[in-house]
């Protein structure tokens, strides 16, 4: 686990966004899938067999929304270490390091 709240949330940021990029990858050089829009071509593949019963919450969560979350989380680091070196005190929300958190802990499920 990262030192500080900030570290946990970069380290977090930077594995959902690698993730989110290969997922990505893989439905953008497929030669099946490539030919439709990214998004789209992450609903029907999953939604065509490759998720099974997961298949309505996954398509909720493709690889852009994996990079706005990472987005997010990069911000939170941001103004944690901001606030903290110019003002003393932590700013980072309980809910974005319970989601770097989770994050992290899922990266080997």
């Amino acid at each position: 686990m990262a030192d500080t709240p900030a570290d946990t949330l970069r380290a977090a940021a930077k594995l959902l966004r690698g993730r989110a990029a290969i997922a990505q990858d893989s439905v953008s050089t497929d030669s099946y899938w490539s030919s439709y829009n990214p998004a789209t071509a992450w609903h029907d593949g999953v939604t065509n067999g490759f998720g099974g019963p997961t298949s309505p919450y996954i398509t909720l969560m493709p690889p852009p929304v994996g990079h706005l979350i990472a987005d997010w989380l990069e911000a939170e680091a941001q103004r944690e270490t901001y606030t903290l070196a110019e003002f003393g005190y932590r700013s980072a929300t309980k809910q974005a390091i319970a989601t770097a958190r989770a994050i992290l802990d899922s990266r080997d499920s």
